[in-house]
């Protein structure tokens, strides 16, 4: 009789007779090895983290391994107890690809927004077992995941398009830097405009296009001034081939199932003023 045969009757003969304690003599446990951890449908605010594990049967049947639970702790603090809910079926003398999704909402790791621009990574800590048949085969698997971040605001440039006793007519240029690796929509940005100590402008704009990932966007922000209630010292200003900047205001983004959410930004340094006469 082939030996696979004579194999699967002994398992039988172990579960029926023996129990659990028997079945272990004869099966062996499969061996659980971590492969990597990678990030998919990534947004500003949520993802699914995805584990890999390598599991093998060294056995000479097929192994059902159905019971499958883990635990993930982000800096220390858990986060998710489950159980995959797909059946896991491990072939004879092979390994297989196991994976682990777990769907993570960075908001609520975070009691605030400076928490989150603070923080560059978050450590995790994935534990859990594989089990049948009485056997319980544990993995774990420790890192870091990166924290998407904000994008970053800032006046690129001024231009003057034309200037007249009377007043003027500006385009402030402002910089959207996004510096992940997926792309980030905002649903409108609020902002005030300093130069040289002086507010220009102070509005929203409610409809942003999206920012590519790791790419800079551009807003063009029209601004008109008046010299009579402003004063002299803004004409100067323009006549200038620079200034210090000071810009300010919030972020709007939707974010599914939490409605609008608002971050402040703040950023300053110095402009070029280019007059397009």
């Amino acid at each position: 009789m082939c030996s696979r045969y004579v194999f699967i009757i002994l398992t039988i003969g172990a579960v029926l007779f023996g129990g659990c304690a028997s079945l272990k003599k004869i099966i062996q446990e499969p061996e659980v090895e971590f492969k990597g951890m990678s990030m998919r449908d990534m947004s500003l605010f949520q993802g699914t983290l995805v584990f890999d594990f390598a599991v093998t049967n060294p056995n000479a049947i097929g192994i059902p391994a159905n019971n499958l639970t883990y635990n993930l702790k982000i800096d220390g603090q858990s986060f998710i107890n489950g159980k995959l809910d797909k059946g896991i079926h491990l072939p004879a003398k092979s390994t297989e690809i196991v994976q682990i999704p777990v769907q993570i909402d960075y908001s609520s790791f975070f009691s605030s927004v400076a928490d989150i621009l603070q923080k560059d990574e978050l450590e995790y800590d994935l534990t859990g077992s594989i089990g049948k048949y009485g056997m319980d085969i544990p993995f774990q698997s420790k890192g870091k995941i990166p924290v998407p971040k904000l994008p970053q605001i800032s006046i690129n440039r001024v231009d003057v398009e034309s200037v007249s006793f009377k007043g003027a007519s500006l385009v402030v240029v402002l910089d959207m830097i996004n510096k992940n690796s997926f792309p980030v929509e905002l649903k409108g940005l609020d902002y005030a405009i300093q130069l040289g100590g002086r507010k220009l402008a102070e509005s929203k704009a409610e409809v942003v296009k999206n920012i590519g990932k790791n790419e800079t966007s551009t807003l063009s922000v029209p601004v008109h001034l008046d010299f009579l209630q402003m004063g002299q010292a803004v004409y100067n200003l323009l006549s200038a081939s620079q200034s210090a900047y000071e810009l300010t205001g919030n972020m709007r983004f939707e974010i599914p199932g939490k409605g609008e959410k608002v971050f402040n930004y703040s950023s300053k340094g110095n402009v070029p003023i280019k007059t397009n006469q």
